[in-house]
This record gives C-alpha cells, structure tokens and sequence, in this order.
C-alpha cells in the first residue's frame, strides 16, 4: 500500500468538541468511551466480513468518533504521522483483514492504557508502556489505511458520520442552556 494520510484532526477534533459541549453530559469517562470504541469496531468487523463498502465507510468514522472523544478528554491532540502500513499481503481481501488486525491491536493497547490510568488493572513495573497517545495515533493511521484500500475519502465519511449525530442525536441528552 502506498497511502499519503490526509485526515485534518485539528478541525476533526474541534467538530466533535463543539458537537459534545452542547450537551449537559459531555464527555464521557474514557472506559465508558472504549466501550464505544469497542461497539464500532465490531460493527466495523461486520461490515468488512459482509464486504458491504457503504456501512464500511460509515463505521470507519464510527470507529473514529470515540477516538477523538478520548482525545479531547485527555487535552491530547491527534498529529498524524505520514507513513506506510506495514501490512503487505498478496490479496485485497488479505490486506483489508490486516489492516482490520492491526486496528485491532491498536484498540487493546487504548484499552489496556485505559485500563493502567483510569481503572483497576495497574501495570506491572515489567510491563512496557506503548503509551495512550502512540496507540491512539496508530488506530488513526489503520483506519485510513482500510479506507484507502476501499477508496474511502474518509473526510467526507466523517461528516456524514457528523451529520447523523447533529440529526439522530440532536435531543438525546439535555442541552446546556
């Protein structure tokens, strides 16, 4: 794969900070946000299993949304590195599920850093650190190496996945006055 990132966090993360502080709840506790992350990436699992290109793209920017959620709780901004995915596979289908597996490890190294900072499983001295920010930014990079490989333009996938929540969720929670 040759893939240039072109993802712009700054104004990703500004959209969903401006969308969340209009709700009374804000952000939720990052181990209630993994949960979500955990609930998109099984959709998008069942996405990329059925091969269904449309609910591919919008679960990839379901998979995103908590993401930077966790982000902005954390006063973490999202710089994404350019580089290459290290997946090389013969088939599409092989690279796509590579790619999916390598999303994957991603997400149980943000879990398990949830788990160290926020919960009650502590990490052992021995045990070493990837760190939130590294995990968080590798996630990214997956799943715009998914969306390339499915000619996904992700920016547009994140504004309908944007759009939904200005329109489903509009009176989900109570609004600050």
């Amino acid at each position: 794969l040759n893939i240039s990132l072109t993802m712009d966090f700054t104004n990703y993360q500004k959209q969903v900070d401006e969308w969340i502080k209009q709700y009374k709840v804000g952000y939720f506790s990052p181990l209630e946000i993994m949960a979500q992350l955990t609930e998109e990436q099984g959709e998008l699992a069942e996405a990329i299993k059925k091969n269904d290109h449309d609910n591919i793209e919008e679960e990839l920017a379901g998979v995103l949304f908590p993401v930077i959620c966790l982000a902005n709780s954390q006063d973490i901004n999202l710089p994404l590195t350019n580089k290459k995915s290290s997946v090389s596979l013969s088939s599409e289908s092989s690279i796509t599920y590579g790619l999916f597996l390598e999303l994957s490890k991603y997400s149980g190294m943000i879990s398990r850093e949830l788990s160290h900072l926020f919960g009650h499983k502590k990490k052992k001295e021995t045990e070493h650190t990837e760190g939130l920010v590294v995990a968080m930014n590798e996630l990214v990079n997956q799943v715009e190496y998914i969306a390339d490989s499915y000619s996904i333009n992700i920016d547009v996938a994140f504004e309908k996945h944007m759009n939904k929540l200005y329109h489903r969720d509009n009176n989900r929670w109570e609004k600050v006055k």
